[in-house]
Order: structure tokens, then sequence, then C-alpha cells
């Protein structure tokens, strides 16, 4: 567990370096073994990162910026399949300095731009700023594992992996969303985009969302009605390439989590068990 926070387009830019420190400190409970932060020359920019070391112990520290140093990550979560990735992006010409699968996914959006998020297997919430376009990124993964917060009005846009990071931002209204509260009382959660907060909201599972000075752009790449209606797509391919059938669907979803931990003996886990979960998934799937 990490956690990611930051602004754009803050109006009050003399306190930015403040806010950005205030806003990072309040996630360190998420992150015990690093934190960065980056801000940009005009302080109108920041994004804030606390690490929870799994992957790259050593070359993982965020925030991650690209070879080119146009853009600039912030990362939680783990993408399950990013050596394959990696060694695809690899042939097509790109370097890396670190091991970690933060810039592989990085590196992919630098080379497929938001259509990378359909090549993603994993759990993630990230925030990407291209410093040339000026414009700052989001995403969450398809199912909502990893969460991901943001608030849009006349002080900035600002966001964070729990609410409390942006409220610790002044002036940040907090009146109750009775809405929300409703959800909460029948169902035990608020329905995002709600949140308790009526000015702040929950960025959707398999929504990527765009931030520019000209206003906020919101996309859904992923659904469950698009993997109703789509059997036979890229997920049960990927699973064929690597030899499964069917039935086998489950047992590669646990491949791709045990080779992209770090714990060795997670790796030697998998060749033991694999056999078994397929006599015990075939005919069941």
């Amino acid at each position: 567990m990490c956690g990611i926070c930051g602004f754009f387009n803050i109006s009050n830019r003399q306190d930015a370096p403040t806010i950005l420190s205030a806003m990072t400190d309040c996630l360190a409970h998420r992150g015990p073994d690093g934190m960065g932060t980056w801000l940009s020359s005009e302080m109108d920019v920041g994004l804030g990162h606390t690490r929870l070391a799994i992957i790259d112990l050593a070359g993982g520290r965020q925030p991650i910026q690209s070879v080119d140093g146009r853009f600039i990550i912030v990362f939680n979560g783990e993408l399950y399949n990013y050596r394959s990735l990696r060694k695809e992006l690899e042939s097509m010409g790109h370097q890396f300095r670190t091991s970690s699968d933060t810039e592989v996914l990085l590196e992919a959006y630098v080379r497929w731009g938001p259509a990378c998020l359909e090549r993603f297997r994993g759990m993630f919430a990230l925030a990407i700023y291209d410093t040339q376009a000026r414009d700052l990124f989001f995403a969450r993964d398809r199912t909502g594992i990893k969460p991901l917060y943001y608030h849009s009005g006349p002080s900035g846009f600002f966001f964070g992996s729990e609410l409390k990071a942006i409220l610790r931002v002044p002036d940040i209204p907090r009146r109750l969303n009775y809405q929300a509260l409703g959800d909460f009382l029948a169902l035990g959660y608020p329905l995002a985009p709600k949140t308790m907060f009526s000015d702040l909201s929950e960025l959707e599972p398999g929504t990527s969302l765009r931030v520019s000075r000209d206003g906020i752009e919101k996309m859904r790449y992923w659904s469950w009605h698009h993997t109703r209606t789509n059997a036979d797509g890229p997920h049960r391919k990927s699973a064929r390439a690597f030899g499964f059938g069917r039935s086998d669907w489950s047992a590669f979803k646990w491949r791709h989590r045990f080779l992209a931990s770090g714990c060795l003996a997670c790796q030697r886990a998998w060749g033991r068990c694999r056999d078994f979960h397929r006599v015990i998934c075939r005919g069941r799937l």
C-alpha cells in the first residue's frame, strides 16, 4: 500500500510547498519506506508519494520522470504483468533506469497514451503530469481496488489516496453530502462518485480523468457490461498465450500475481501449486 496526492493549477502558489508537504505527510502511514515530492517551476503543480517498497527496493522511489523528462508519475498499486510489458517496450527501443513496475507503467503511457490502460493487469491508482501539454492524467483500476479522490474548485484541483489528504488544504469545503449519507445508512458505503463531503468526489473504478486549464474530461475505459459482451476478449487471449485453456483462467490470474511479487518464496510456491490449481479448477469455470 502506497499513498499519492497532489494538486493542479493551485491558486495559492506561495504556500504550494507547505500544502504539498502537509498532504504527503498525512499519508505517511500508507508508505513507511519512503516519501517524495515534485513541484513545478511555476509552483502550480505538485505531486506527492509515500512508498511501501515491494518491487525494486532501491530504485523504485517516486515521483519518477520519463527518460525525456516530459512526464512525471505517482503510482499506488502493483502491475502484475509489468515484466512482459517491459520486454515489449524494450523491443520498441524504450530504455529503463530501474526495475520497478512504476517505470514500466510510465513508459507504456509514453508509448500508447491512455490506451495503455487496456494492457494493464493489476491494481492501481495513478497520476501522470505532462509538462508539455500541461495536463494531469488520472486512472483507477478496473474494479476499484486502489482508491482515488479529488476536489475541483476556485482554489485549484486537488487529489489524494484518502479524503483527509485533500482536507489538509486550507479553504476546502466540508459540507455533508446527504445523498452519500443515505447510501451509507442503506448500503454501508457511499456510491461513487459521491463521498461524505459534497465538494469531494471519488474516481469511479475503470475510469480515467484528464485535467487541464480547459476543464475536466472523464472517460470510462472498462465496465462489467463490456466484460460480459466480450467473453473472448484480450484477457482470455492473453491467458491462452501462456498455455492456459478456458478452465485455467483463474490460474492465469494468480500466475501474474505470484510473478509480480518480489517474494522468491511466492514464485516457488506458484510452481508447486500450479498443477494442483489446474486440477481443482478444471471444468468449474
